[in-house]
């Protein structure tokens, strides 16, 4: 993911199976200060939210969090809300600089 100010932004792309018919892709953007970065160098995990727009330029709430391993590592779950009952999650991890 690429910042910009106060967000983050990026593609995503979600293969559901068995259910095909149910995957999308699209473009998300997630809010995280300055402030935010600086408790997840002290260790603090980070809530966030953000938005998403998917190929048929249908927008998407997120929720998510980030949990640090040290100051430069951790996980992230991203959750993008299609509907009231389902949601896309993705768990991965991030890293910042060279750490």
């Amino acid at each position: 993911m690429q910042r910009s100010g106060d967000l983050y932004t990026g593609d995503y792309n979600a293969k559901v199976f068995p259910f095909f018919f149910e995957s999308e892709k699209g473009r998300l953007a997630i809010t995280f200060t300055d402030e935010d970065l600086a408790k997840l160098e002290i260790g603090q995990a980070v809530f966030f939210k953000g938005h998403a727009e998917n190929s048929d330029h249908e927008t998407r709430r997120i929720e998510g969090r980030a949990l640090p391993a040290d100051t430069h590592h951790g996980k992230i779950k991203v959750r993008v809300f299609v509907t009231q009952k389902i949601e896309l999650i993705f768990n991965a991890e991030y890293h910042f600089g060279d750490g």
